[in-house]
């Protein structure tokens, strides 16, 4: 018999709810990913670049009749509330009013320190929940406008 302690997995009910009632702290940056609420590391300077660079790239190339969202939640299934980088949905921003997507035709994460995680449980999560493209996570350390544009490109020519 073990006596190890039994985890409590999340429900993307629970935690929304708890995140209403007050129950996170303003300023902590966390998601839930399969069931854990994960703590998202802070953003340097540099990432915070790559990340305008790219909304930008995106937000021309896609157009009307999507929405570029920076950091904000997806409700991709009962279990998981992740808050990419970036996600192109379809619609127009006060489509979402009364709820958070759960779909995307684009997810992109930006990532320095979180890299093998975002490639590995991230990127499963996001198969799983039949997102058609992840951009490939990139480090952020040498996001000039150009790399941004080519790499925002890059991921664009996937898409058609």
């Amino acid at each position: 018999m073990s006596n190890l302690p039994k985890a409590h997995r999340w429900t993307r009910e629970q935690y929304e709810r708890v995140g209403r009632l007050g129950g996170f702290a303003p300023d902590q940056r966390l998601e839930l990913i399969d069931g854990e609420i994960v703590d998202r590391s802070p953003q340097s300077e540099p990432h915070a670049v790559a990340l305008c660079l790219l909304h930008e790239a995106l937000r021309r190339a896609y157009g009307d009749g999507y929405v570029v969202r920076i950091q904000s939640r997806l409700a991709l299934d009962a279990a998981s509330a992740p808050e990419p980088d970036l996600a192109v949905v379809p619609g127009e921003p006060r489509d979402f009013l009364a709820s958070h997507p759960s779909y995307a035709v684009l997810l992109v994460e930006i990532a320095d320190t979180t890299l093998a995680y975002d490639r590995s449980t991230k990127r499963a999560l996001y198969a799983r929940n039949a997102v058609p493209n992840t951009g490939s996570p990139t480090s952020s350390r040498a996001c000039s406008r150009s790399t941004a544009t080519r790499k925002a490109r890059s991921i664009l020519s996937t898409v058609s």
